[in-house]
Parts: C-alpha cells; sequence; structure tokens
C-alpha cells in the first residue's frame, strides 16, 4: 500500500500545448492574421504622414478592420453547418480575401469614410439576418439593410474608378467560383444548402458591380466575391468522398493563395 502511493516531490505537471485545431484558437490567430493585413495594407494610405494622419487614421482603420472582422462573422454563421473546424478556415480566409480587396483599401480613405460606414451598416444587418433566430431579428435585419441602402443613395457623391485588370480578375473570380460549385455538386462533395449560399452572394456581387457610383455598394462585391470564393474551395464536412474532399480543399488554397497574391500587385501597382 505504501509503496504504491506516489510521493508529492515525485509528481510532474504535464506541459500544456495549444489545442491549435480548436474553433478559439484558429479565430484569435486568424483575427491576428487579419488584423495586421489590414494594418500593411493601411500604411500606404498615409502617404508618409503617419504621425498627422493618426488621429483621422485610427477611424478610417478601425472601420475598416471592423468590416473584414464583420465578413468573418458571416463566414462563420453560413460555414457553421459545415463543423466549426472548417467554418472557421472559411472565416479566415474570407476576411483575408475581402481585406487585400484593392476596392476595400480604396475606400478606406478619409473621402469615402461616409461609404465605409454605410457599407459597414449593409454588413452588419446581414450579420443580423444570419445570426437572428426569431421573425423579429430578420425584420430589424431587412430595415437596416434598406436603411443603408437609400442611406448611399441620398448621401453618397464619390466615384469609384474601377480598373479594367481588376474587374477581368473579377471575371476569373465568378468563373472559377461557378466550376468549382459544379465539380463538387457533381462529385457529390457539396450539399444544397452551401450551393443556395454561394449563388446569393454571387448576385449580390453582380447587382453590385454594376452600380459602380456608389463605393459602399461597391464593398458588397468584395464581401460576395471573398465569402463564396472560400465555401466553394475548401473543404465541407460530410462530404461523400473525403479523398474528393482534401483534393478540393488543397485546390482551393492554392487557388485563394492565388487571388491573393494577384490582389496584392494590383493593388501596389495602383
Amino acid at each position: 500500500m505504501l509503496q504504491s502511493k506516489v510521493s508529492q516531490d515525485e509528481y510532474k505537471f504535464e506541459p500544456v500545448h495549444p489545442d491549435w485545431s480548436g474553433l478559439r484558437t484558429q479565430m484569435t490567430v486568424g483575427l491576428l492574421c487579419i488584423f495586421f493585413l489590414c494594418f500593411i495594407n493601411f500604411i500606404p494610405l498615409c502617404q508618409g504622414n503617419f504621425f498627422s494622419f493618426a488621429p483621422n487614421g485610427i477611424i478610417d482603420f478601425t472601420l475598416y478592420f471592423v468590416s473584414c472582422s464583420v465578413v468573418a462573422l458571416i463566414t462563420l454563421e453560413i460555414g457553421r453547418s459545415s463543423g466549426n473546424r472548417n467554418g472557421a478556415g472559411s472565416t479566415i480566409w474570407s476576411a483575408l480575401i475581402f481585406a487585400i480587396s484593392p476596392w476595400q483599401s480604396i475606400i478606406s480613405l478619409p473621402t469615402f469614410r461616409v461609404s465605409r460606414g454605410i457599407s459597414l451598416l449593409i454588413l452588419l444587418a446581414i450579420l443580423k439576418w444570419f445570426r437572428g433566430k426569431k421573425k423579429t431579428d430578420k425584420v430589424f435585419a431587412f430595415i437596416g439593410i434598406i436603411i443603408a441602402v437609400a442611406c448611399s443613395w441620398h448621401f453618397e457623391t464619390q466615384h469609384v474608378n474601377l480598373l479594367n485588370p481588376l474587374k477581368q480578375l473579377v471575371m476569373s473570380e465568378y468563373a472559377f467560383i461557378s466550376l468549382i460549385v459544379c465539380a463538387r455538386i457533381i462529385l457529390g462533395s457539396l450539399t444544397w444548402r452551401p450551393a443556395i449560399t454561394i449563388t446569393l452572394c454571387l448576385l449580390n456581387a453582380v447587382i453590385c458591380s454594376e452600380i459602380t457610383t456608389y463605393p459602399s455598394l461597391i464593398v458588397a462585391i468584395g464581401a460576395g466575391l471573398a465569402i463564396s470564393l472560400t465555401i466553394a474551395s475548401l473543404p465541407v464536412t460530410g462530404a461523400s468522398s473525403a479523398r474528393n474532399n482534401q483534393l478540393i480543399g488543397w485546390v482551393g488554397l492554392v487557388a485563394l493563395t492565388a487571388i491573393a497574391i494577384t490582389y496584392e500587385i494590383l493593388f501596389i501597382g495602383y
């Protein structure tokens, strides 16, 4: 009996290791990546006058970062049915793609502050729509979207000139999303709910792409493409074939990385 007892001096605590596959850990790391990416993209907008630009720059950067975070939360709500782990992956990638889109950085300029505020209201209303479980939540979200769109038509006077290479990249993104959605439906690795969500996001992006005189609505192009790209490209839990699911996931990651790099090159050229 005495020999079986372990003395207090011989007892050793097991080292603590972070759970990298956990949802909270992935979301924390993802938000840090989104924050630093937004900060890196925002520095050129200061044009070498960072300290004199700081008071107003904090407001513009906050609107920029919060918009990216709200897009991440929207994607998390959409991808929740795919599992928390895959939902976190889609969340991080959609926010990163949304953050580096040249449209988002351009509209972060002080002259577009009203546009960024209105676009943030639209994104918050969409988030309320997905998170709301009661009918009243849906009604308030719909009213918020109507008010935001009405404000954009009434208050906005700024215009955004879209570059031809940027519009060509957007068209290639539409084509890529359509092909990968068709392939996943044929292979049985994409359920009807994500497919309908992707279709609605793309429809929203197409409609907003025709309204180029309202910068706050142009933000919806980046949000729609970012969300639909990640949902279409990354793996989905419960697929019929794990091998096909993993293959499409790797192809999606490569494609998202290529799009991210292309966005950065276009923004530097701008």
